[in-house]
């Protein structure tokens, strides 16, 4: 499932497997076995999956993460935080407004969104 969860259940779901994965001592660091060869750090970020990939980011150590977040797949060339970006300036507002404090979204930390006039 991509984007964000309908509601708690999957999210929580997902998480739980993310948790079990890592504690039997799966490496989010490896490449998938797919034409995209991308890992779990990239599939969480661009997927919107946040609170996997803070239970990747914990499980990582630091330098590891940050080097996943702006490797570059052959595929495209886009970083994590590229794609997670192109996501979030291409989403329909009631995308963004689900992450969003104002609207009682799961993250509680999403600031304001900045319309395209409007300097952030």
């Amino acid at each position: 499932m991509t984007g964000t969860d309908p509601d708690a259940a999957p999210a929580a779901a997902r998480l739980r497997v993310v948790g079990e994965l890592l504690a039997r001592g799966a490496d989010p660091d490896r490449p998938e076995r797919h034409p995209m060869a991308v890992d779990a750090v990239i599939r969480a970020a661009v997927l919107n999956h946040f609170a996997c990939l803070r239970a990747i980011a914990a499980h990582m150590p630091p330098v590891a993460f940050a080097a996943a977040l702006n490797e570059r797949p052959a595929i495209n060339g886009q970083t994590a935080l590229d794609d997670t970006v192109h996501r979030a300036l291409t989403a329909p507002p009631s995308t963004l407004d689900s992450h969003s404090s104002r609207s009682g979204g799961s993250s509680g930390t999403a600031p304001a969104r900045a319309s395209p006039t409007t300097p952030a």
